[in-house]
Order: C-alpha cells, then structure tokens, then sequence
C-alpha cells in the first residue's frame, strides 16, 4: 500500500480511464463531460457504457457495463452505492477505484469533484495512496443440494423478508460448528467497511476498516439476548433459514444493496473472505475516524 503522494513501483502507469456515473444524479451528470475532455487532454482513453456516454454527451470508447472496470483507475461520480456497484467487477480485476462524492452522505468517497480536479495531474501520475478492503462472498445451497452464485460485495450480505408479518428463524453454524440459532426480521453479515452501513442501523459495532473480521448482527431480534458477533476473517458463516411452517416466498438474499437471490425454508447462505480485495484510491486528508465524526456525527454532543 502506497503513502499519499508516493508512486508504487507495482502501480501500471495509467493510460486507460473507466467512468462509472450515477445517472439519477444531476450533479454527476453534468460533470462528467468535463472530466472525460480533461482526462482526454492529458492523452488518456476513456471508456464507459453506451448509456452513459448517451446520457452525458460525452465522446469516448463504448464497453459493456461489465467492461467500464477493465481499466487502470475506475473513477465514480456518484454516491456510496455507486462505488459499491463498481467494486464488485473491479475487485477481482485488482483495478484501483477512486469514488467521488456529488453531493449525497459519501462515507465511502474520498473526495469531492473540486479536489478530483485540483489534483488530476498527481493521480494520472498514479501519486495517490491505495487502501486495501477486504470482500466478502456469498452462496447459496438450496436445501435440495442446488449452488447459486457466487456474489461479491465489499459491504454486507443481508437475509431478509420483503413483508415483517413474521420472524424468522436462523441457524449459525461458524467453520461448520453450531453456535447461535436467532429469531429475527433479518440477518446482516457485514465486512468492516460495512460496519457502517445496514450493521450499524441494526445495533453492530463500529470496525476499522483495517481490521479484519466479519460482523453477524441479527435485524431486530426477538430476544435480549442476541447480539452481534464479530469473527475471524478466515471463518466460514453458514445461515440456514429453519424458520418452520409453510415456505415463504418473500425470503431474499441482498449483496451490497442489489437483490441477488430469492431463498426458502432449507436454504443455507455461506459466507466467507473473498480472494480478492477492493483497492480504494485516497487523494484526501480524510481519515476513517474522522469520517465518523463529520458524517456520523460520532463522539459528537446533540
């Protein structure tokens, strides 16, 4: 991991630009246009999606939306979620991924347009430092036998229910182990980075992102005595939904906020590190701390 304003040897120079734009943003539509003439001047390829290039007015190479991450620096203009979207396709691909915040809460974003523009000189020279997050993937084993995914995510996998009319009820088993059966709305299996995302709303803790570990953190348990479990990144989380009864059909499994897979009574959804990690590039003097205090409002009187 490099230090801020020091190049890493291992870095590729960069010559290839992927841009991934929020579109129900305004802010980020309007300044995609001169970023990309910007990048451009200063002899770098830009690529991004049809719609993108169609919806912005920008001139550039068209890939698939796939693709837009295949590239040596991913740039988002856009919110925390737009960030989370990328990281799935530009983790395994090892490609870094500077988010720029338009004007939403940004907790995950580094840095805001005006800053992006200031130092675009330094970045294209690859002058940013790049933290390392690690990534969780989930699973799915049918209770007949079948396997979905799998799926990435860099915040949280979360099991939940699409009405609350009912609990339901979730057996945990950690590196095959049985530890801990919960009656709850929902179960949130959360990275550090996610621990404050969905986790922190439901009663986890907060987690440096440099640490390593998992977060279990049930959703409104119907007990005083669930609590949240953080575990060794090595471990492997299995939930098995054993609520019993007729099947429900509004069970889902979400990764980072996209719906991935519906799940039934039986179901199991494994969890565990994922080979690969996020590279998020830092240009600012924000630290993790102090993202909690300014956009949190942590350690903050009311």
């Amino acid at each position: 991991m490099s230090r801020l304003g020091e190049r890493d040897p291992d870095r590729p120079a960069i010559r290839r630009v992927g841009l991934y734009v929020s579109l129900h943003r305004e802010a980020a539509c309007a300044a995609t246009a001169p970023l990309a003439e910007a990048l451009c001047r200063a002899g770098i390829a830009v690529q991004t999606s049809a719609e993108i290039a169609r919806r912005t007015n920008i001139a550039c190479e068209i890939v698939s939306l796939d693709e837009v991450a295949n590239a040596d620096l991913v740039i988002v203009l856009g919110g925390d979620g737009s960030l989370l979207h990328v990281a799935g396709r530009a983790a395994p691909l090892g490609v870094p991924i500077l988010g720029v915040d338009m004007g939403s809460f940004g907790f995950l974003s580094d840095t805001d347009l005006e800053a992006l523009h200031a130092r675009l000189d330094e970045v294209l020279r690859g002058e940013f430092a790049v933290e390392e997050r690690l990534m969780l993937q989930a699973t799915v084993v049918r209770g007949n036998g079948g396997l979905l995914g799998p799926w990435s995510g860099l915040n949280d996998a979360v099991m939940g229910v699409l009405s609350y009319s009912n609990l339901l009820r979730f057996a945990i088993r950690l590196d095959d182990q049985p530890v801990a059966e919960y009656s709850a709305d929902g179960l949130i299996i959360a990275t550090p980075t996610g621990s404050t995302a969905y986790s922190l709303s439901a009663g986890g803790p907060v987690v440096d992102p440099r640490a390593e570990s998992l977060i279990i953190t049930p959703i409104c348990p119907h007990t005083l005595q669930s609590r949240p479990v953080v575990v060794s990144p090595d471990t492997v989380v299995s939930a098995t939904i054993a609520r019993e009864g007729k099947n429900r059909r509004d069970i889902v499994l979400d990764v980072d906020g996209q719906q991935v897979s519906d799940l039934q009574v039986g179901d199991t959804v494994v969890i565990r590190r994922a080979e690969h990690r996020a590279r998020l590039v830092r240009i600012g003097a924000s630290t993790f701390y102090g993202r909690l205090r300014d956009k949190l409002k942590w350690g903050t009187s009311h």
